[in-house]
This record gives structure tokens, sequence and C-alpha cells, in this order.
């Protein structure tokens, strides 16, 4: 018995009318997913009335994050978010237009902390292509850091993809919110190691601001990311009502 359904063939309707609507299932693709952890933030922010809210305002904030990576990378196919295996990117070249060479991957990491990002470098290797197409049949989503890292690379992944030329580029505090939020606090509190906790909340809301940002600037300049109906104002405004509340002291 499946539980799964893919929407293929249904007569469309948004995704925020269905959920209303239907009580026999709940909806979801890639940008309704996003926006709904945002969502579900705010609202841990508004009617909990315990310090716990901010264990699930975090953990929904970093989801969110990737759950936007995951749909500006993809734009209509799944290429740019799978993977073969155990390094999403081990062995990746490209050759683009009228390059000559082809270029590989080479990933560039943070000096303190986790995360990397992404740069290409020219090679006199030439790739068996095929080889690489027939790797590509058993797939996985990529990782938070690999989405991460991807939506800041405006040569391949992520080309003239932003309005005004702006370029998704993260600050190191920015890093540092991102580090902190999803492993020191998400990871944690998902894995769970059996032990006392104290984490700072003053630490939780600053993160999360950045984190905001983050999402913020995706959202409002990337046109890869593929809203229907009424789901960017959605995330907007979750974005405003939140930032006022992660600044309430």
């Amino acid at each position: 018995m499946s539980g799964f359904d893919d929407l293929c063939g249904i007569p469309y309707k948004s995704k925020s009318e269905l959920n209303r609507t239907d009580n026999q299932n709940f909806y979801l693709n890639g940008t309704e997913n996003s926006v709904d952890y945002l969502e579900h933030a705010l609202m841990t922010c508004q009617n909990s009335k315990t310090n716990l809210k901010w264990k699930w305002v975090s953990i929904s904030l970093t989801h969110a994050l990737y759950g936007f990576c995951i749909a500006a990378l993809r734009r209509g196919s799944n290429t740019h978010v799978v993977d073969r295996g155990n390094d999403a990117d081990k062995n990746t070249y490209i050759k683009l237009g009228t390059d000559v060479l082809w270029k590989k991957l080479i990933r560039k990491n943070r000096d303190n902390g986790y995360g990397f990002t992404i740069t290409w470098e020219d090679t006199d290797f030439i790739p068996d292509v095929k080889f690489e197409a027939q790797a590509h049949r058993q797939l996985k989503v990529i990782g938070f850091w690999t989405a991460l890292a991807r939506v800041q690379d405006s040569v391949f992944y992520m080309p003239f993809s932003h309005m005004d030329n702006f370029t998704i580029s993260l600050t190191e505090s920015q890093w540092q919110a991102v580090d902190w939020l999803y492993n020191k606090v998400r990871n944690e509190l998902l894995h769970f190691l059996p032990k006392e906790y104290a984490i700072s909340i003053d630490l939780v809301k600053t993160s999360c601001l950045e984190v905001l940002n983050i999402i913020e600037q995706l959202i409002t300049f990337c046109d890869r990311l593929l809203f229907s109906d009424d789901q960017k104002e959605r995330a907007l405004s979750a974005i405003q009502s939140l930032r006022i509340a992660l600044t309430v002291r």
C-alpha cells in the first residue's frame, strides 16, 4: 500500500488551497515545503509559551534554507540537486560554450568551520562523459552544504539566475551563523546524544536572523525560484514577521 502520490495528471490547484480544503491528503512541492518551514517557525514563535520553541525555530529555519537552495537549483529539473553517492562533487567536469578546455570543480573549504565554496579550474583531462552519465542512474538528493555551495556558484549551477546581476555570497558572519545553527543546534538535537544541554537563546536569535537574510536574498533576487500563487508573498510576509519576533528581547 502506497501513501505517496505524485501530482501528475491532477487538475491544477494551488497547494495552499488544497491544504485548506482537502481532508484526505496534504500537498507539497519544493517551494511550498520551504515556505511551510518559514510559516511553522513563525507560528512557533507566536504561539509557544516555553523556551523550547527556539529548538523548533532553529530546526525549521535551517530546513527552510536548505529547501529554498534545492528549489532554486532545481529549476524544473533534478540535474543539479542529485548526486550518485558519497561525494557529490568528485570528478565533476564542465565544458561551457566555445571553451576548448574542460573545467574541473574544486571545493574551497572554509578555514574555520563547515562549508565550502566552488571554483572551476581549466584542465587538459578529457572526462568519460558516457561513463559519468551512466553513473548518475542511482541518485540521491545533495546534502545541505553542497546545496549552499551551489547556489553561490555563478559559473555553472546558477548562471544568469539573479536579477540585477546579484550573486548570493555568504558573509563571514552568515557562514558562522549557519555553521553553528545547523551543526551545533539542528544536528545535535535531531541526532540527540543523551546529555544535558544549555543553548543560548540570544545566539539562536542572532543566527536565525542571519539565516533569514540569506533566505530573503534567494527569494527576492533569484529568478530560478519558481513560485506559484501566493507562495512568494507568504514567504516574505513570514520573514518580516519572524524578523520582528527575533528582535524582541
